[in-house]
Parts: C-alpha cells; sequence; structure tokens
C-alpha cells in the first residue's frame, strides 16, 4: 500500500512563493475549460473526518503509509465552527444568525445539500453522540438532512463500557460500526454518484481515548476500498477540527502549534489524475500552503462542477472571498488574514521563549488573569452556589511573536484554587494590553464548575456552596 498517491496538506508556516509563476492562472482557466470537453467523469466523494491527536505518526504507524504532512489551519474554537466552514464556507456569526434553532431551513446551504441537487446519493453518520460538539441542541436536525442518516441508530444503540462507546451488543466500537457503514454506503452505490460525511470522535476526542487503536481499523478500511476498485473515481478526504487542546500535554511549548494545526489530507483519484493533471500538480503544490476549512468548501464545490461538467467560479465562501479550491495553485505569502483566519489561531509565525519571571512578560499574565477574575464575578450559578476567587498560582511558560504592527505574548499559568491552566494571547501596543480573541483554558476539565448552568462558564468556575443557604 505504499505506492498510493497521496495529496499532502499544508504545514504550520507559509513558504515562500517560489515555485508559483506567473502563468499560473492561465494554466488553471485551460483545464478548467476541460470541464466542459470531458465526457462521463463522474466523481464520488467520500469524506471521513476525525480528530487529531498528539504523536499522530507514533499512535498510528498504519495509516502513516496513507497519511503523512497532514495539517492545515482551522477558523474558530471547538468542532461544529470548523466544521460548518467546510461544510457550507460561512463564518458562526452568519450561522447563528440563519441557522440557531432551525437548522432544517439551513440544510439548504451546506455542501451535501448541492450534491444532492446534483444527483448525488448523501449520506451523514456521527458517533459519540453524548458529545454536544456537532448538530445537536440549538442546532439540532428535526428532519432528515441526507438521504442515508446515521444519528437514529446511535441514539439508540449507543452506549459506553470501560471508557469504550460501544454499538448494540458491545461487539463493535461505535467507531469501527461507523466505518463499516461508510463502506458498504461506497461499494452500494460505487456505480452511482455518492457524498457521504461520517464524522469520528471516540478514538481521538477525549484526552483518555485510544487513538492507536484506530489505527489497524483506517488501514484495514482503505485497503477494502483499494481492493474493490472504488479509488478509481472516488475522492476520501480525511481531516480533523482542532489539534489537542486539553491535558498534560498542553503545556508543552509546541503544542501551541499542534492545537492550530488539525489534520487534512487527500486520496485524489486516479482517474481525476489522469483527466486534469494541471489541477493535480496545483493541489500536490499546495500540499505546502496555508489552507483552511473555507478551502475545503470551495473544493468540494470544485469537485460537484466537475461531475456536471460545469466551470468552477472563484470566491464561493461567503467568509472568506480570498479562499479557494485547492484545485488552484494557493500563494505562498498567503496570511491568515487572507485565508480568513482570525489571529488567536494563526499557527504561521515563530515563538521566542521568555524566562517565567520576564517583567514584561508577567504584566502580560497578571492582565489576562484580572480579565479571567472580572469574568468569574458576572458567571451565574444556581441558587446557593457560587465561584470561589482564583488567585495566580504558577506561571509555566511565556513567549513572544511580533509583526510589523505589535508585540504579542503567548502565556499559560494556573490558577488556584482548583489548578486551572489557562492559555492566553496578549498583545501590547505601546504600554497597551488587549487580549486576543479568548481565553482558553488547557488543563482537563474536572467537574468543579458544576454549578454553572452555562457550559462555558463551567471551565472558569469553581463552586463552593454558599453558608446559611
Amino acid at each position: 500500500m505504499t505506492n498510493l498517491p497521496i495529496i499532502h496538506m499544508p504545514l504550520n508556516e507559509i513558504y515562500p512563493d517560489d515555485s508559483e509563476s506567473d502563468d499560473s492562472q492561465e494554466l488553471y482557466d485551460r483545464n478548467r475549460g476541460a470541464f466542459v470537453d470531458t465526457v462521463g467523469c463522474q466523481i464520488p466523494i467520500a469524506m471521513i473526518p476525525y480528530k487529531k491527536y498528539k504523536n499522530r505518526q507514533k499512535n498510528c504507524g498504519k495509516r502513516a503509509v496513507f497519511l503523512k504532512k497532514v495539517d492545515d489551519g482551522y477558523i474558530a474554537d471547538n468542532t461544529f465552527p470548523n466544521l460548518m466552514a467546510a461544510l457550507s464556507g460561512k463564518n458562526m456569526s452568519s450561522i447563528s444568525n440563519s441557522c440557531y434553532k432551525r437548522m432544517d431551513v439551513c440544510n439548504e446551504f451546506l455542501i451535501w445539500n448541492q450534491f444532492k441537487n446534483s444527483g448525488y446519493v448523501t449520506a451523514y453518520g456521527e458517533d459519540y453522540l453524548r458529545l454536544p460538539d456537532t448538530f445537536s441542541k440549538e442546532y439540532t436536525y428535526n428532519n432528515v438532512p441526507t438521504d442515508h442518516y446515521l444519528r437514529p441508530f446511535y441514539l439508540h444503540g449507543e452506549h459506553e463500557l470501560f471508557n469504550r462507546s460501544l454499538v448494540c451488543t458491545g461487539k463493535v466500537t461505535s467507531g469501527q460500526h461507523l466505518l463499516d457503514y461508510a463502506y458498504d454506503f461506497a461499494l452500494t452505490y460505487r456505480f452511482s454518484m455518492f457524498f457521504g460525511v461520517f464524522w469520528m470522535n471516540t478514538f481521538s476526542h477525549n484526552v483518555n481515548s485510544y487513538p492507536e487503536e484506530a489505527d489497524k481499523m483506517f488501514e484495514g478500511f482503505l485497503n477494502r476500498l483499494t481492493y474493490t476498485g472504488i479509488l478509481e473515481n472516488t475522492f476520501i478526504i480525511f481531516f480533523s477540527d482542532h489539534g489537542i487542546r486539553f491535558g498534560e500535554y498542553r503545556l508543552d511549548p509546541a503544542s501551541y502549534y499542534e492545537e492550530r494545526n488539525p489534520a487534512f489530507f487527500m486520496w485524489a483519484p486516479v482517474r481525476f489524475q489522469a483527466h486534469y493533471p494541471l489541477l493535480f500538480k496545483a493541489a500536490a503544490v499546495n500540499q505546502f500552503r496555508l489552507i483552511t476549512p473555507y478551502d475545503l468548501y470551495n473544493t468540494l464545490v470544485n469537485i460537484n462542477t466537475l461531475s456536471e461538467l460545469r466551470n468552477y467560479t472563484e470566491g464561493l465562501s461567503e467568509a472568506c472571498p480570498l479562499c479557494h479550491s485547492i484545485f488552484r495553485e494557493i500563494s505562498g505569502n498567503r496570511t491568515c488574514a487572507d485565508g480568513s483566519i482570525h489571529p488567536k489561531w494563526c499557527p504561521c509565525h515563530k515563538l521566542y521563549p521568555l524566562d517565567s519571571q520576564d517583567m514584561e512578560g508577567m504584566k502580560s499574565v497578571v492582565y489576562a488573569s484580572t480579565k479571567i477574575k472580572a469574568m468569574i464575578k458576572t458567571i451565574k450559578t444556581d441558587r446557593c452556589w457560587g465561584c470561589l476567587k482564583l488567585a495566580i498560582k504558577n506561571v509555566i511558560r511565556i513567549h513572544f511573536y511580533y509583526n510589523y504592527l505589535s508585540l504579542y505574548y503567548v502565556v499559560a499559568f494556573s490558577m488556584t484554587p482548583g489548578n486551572i491552566t489557562y492559555e492566553a494571547v496578549v498583545s501590547k501596543k505601546g504600554p497597551h494590553l488587549e487580549l486576543v480573541g479568548d481565553i482558553s483554558v488547557i488543563s482537563v476539565y474536572r467537574g468543579l464548575g458544576k454549578c454553572a448552568p452555562n457550559q462555558r462558564d463551567r471551565l472558569f468556575c469553581v463552586c463552593k456552596k454558599k453558608e446559611n443557604c
């Protein structure tokens, strides 16, 4: 299996724009014209996202035969904003305005609906439904969004035993069943056109998950697809929403980049490589460029236009006008702003270490801790409960980076009581300090904030019952 041609998506820095020629647009337009001339090039899609975990090569050695150098950028915290960016091309503000408590109405602009309108059979599946990360709570579907929909099965058949999510009688893990379904789905419709999204949580979402257990399972899945011949005209995309965010590993400075570089890689079918060599070449170049979920959305739209023999139009992502399909070469000078990546989540800079007692760095730590204390005062709790006042316990690391506008401090510190660890990015312009994005909690949640109804508030609150109440 070592000879499978894989497009590996990008790393954690922007490379110099050495290989992009002046006639790249001309080459793209020339190949784009071939969309109309080529007859019978059907390109079904299988899309299997999974969450990234630390030491991917170590934990996933067999998959590493297929998957190497598989990092890209992400645009927001948590799963839902990143997943919706890839499926709709919209940011979370637009999603909230349009889809809050009415996901059925919003289904029309999700990518699987576009494929369905083009004659594709569609599917969506997700395991470990106890997580509130995707289509749940305020973003729940009341009607079936795709032709095949696995949520009802997992709602009734999934249970947890010994820190493993199992289905039915417990003989099969939730993740294995999801991959088996994806395989059966592809096999059933191999002579038609299909598009499936299968989102796997169980093997890597939590700190105590076992990502290495999925290694052989993924290898078997890819091998089975290969033997059927499906991969000759089927794209397979693996991607994750974000890197590891919690746990002891986040104390390491390298985890700053790990969190901001989720996995993204693609299998390009043999038929596509033969019919569109210039597009395939552009995608191969882009494995060393900064790519976002908005580019993935544009790429999926591009693939759909290929199957319909239509011309692809640029700038289809509402949230990122400068983003485009990875089948057109991305500039090596692309910035996070070009990719609509918030400065908080931008990985395109080098961190320089400072001593944990550095006076200027400590000002940023104190500034961030003051913001936390002020926020805790506003947290609403259950009756007879309140949040304890916190104080700095120790400073774990201080780094800085800079650009032509500002100096930025990246600080990690713990507060007591509760021993909660935080990471913050603080910008400094002259004497003025300002938070860049939200403060992140990077220690494992231990249930200390259960008295706060709001899920986000629970990460910052250490509950204590009031006396005489």
